[in-house]
């Protein structure tokens, strides 16, 4: 069976931090999206899939 894998490189200090703050902030996918593309410069496409990587944490923040 193929799998599709995707997984988020991070290749700057700081970059980690930098995205769990903008989870932290968003009070949607849609808005972390729009944060993603803003502050790490990347296409809207890649933007929508670390939103859905970040997932976890994002669900995480919300129960709390």
């Amino acid at each position: 069976k193929m799998k599709i894998i995707q997984y988020i490189q991070f290749t700057e200090p700081g970059e980690k931090d930098k995205l769990f703050q903008l989870v932290q902030e968003s009070n949607s996918e849609m808005e972390l999206r729009s944060k993603i593309t803003k502050a790490f410069k990347v296409n809207s496409i890649d933007a929508g899939i670390i939103a859905k990587r970040c997932s976890t944490m994002y669900n995480n923040k919300k129960q709390q």
